[in-house]
């Protein structure tokens, strides 16, 4: 007899050998860094759409302000820069407002995200005058 025996398995074959728990841990191991990578991947493309979707909204939010505002405030030509303060996720802005006709002015915005890895964003609209004399149907 090579082994005691536990019911009908001897105590060898019902057990796990050393390469079997050696293979087991190197699944696992593996498994663990390819979950590591790809939550660090991730966690860089989460901060990238952040800082772009801030600059989005800084864009958008100057571009709304610019069409709200009374039509002499808004007369062209005007250039300009700011930044929005969001910390480290911060917008900086520039911005040129030009006459397309005498009734209609056009403006366009840059707005660039001063987090590393966010995608600049650029934003044109007109604005057209109907009220003014010669500007209507």
């Amino acid at each position: 007899m090579t082994g005691a025996t536990n019911g009908s398995a001897t105590c060898a074959a019902a057990g796990v050998t050393l390469i079997e728990v050696l293979v087991a841990l190197t699944l696992l191991a593996v498994g663990g860094l390819t979950l590591a990578a790809g939550l660090t991947v991730s966690v860089g493309t989460w901060t990238r759409s952040v800082a772009s979707a801030q600059a989005l909204a800084a864009a958008e939010n100057w571009i709304e302000d610019w069409r709200a505002a009374p039509w002499d405030s808004a007369a062209p030509p005007r250039i300009g820069a700011d930044t929005v303060d969001g910390g480290a996720r911060g917008v900086a802005r520039d911005w040129s407002v030009r006459s397309v006709t005498p009734c209609e002015s056009e403006a366009r915005i840059e707005a660039v995200p001063l987090a590393a890895g966010g995608r600049s964003v650029r934003l044109a609209s007109r604005r057209f005058h109907a009220e003014w004399a010669g500007c209507g149907p």
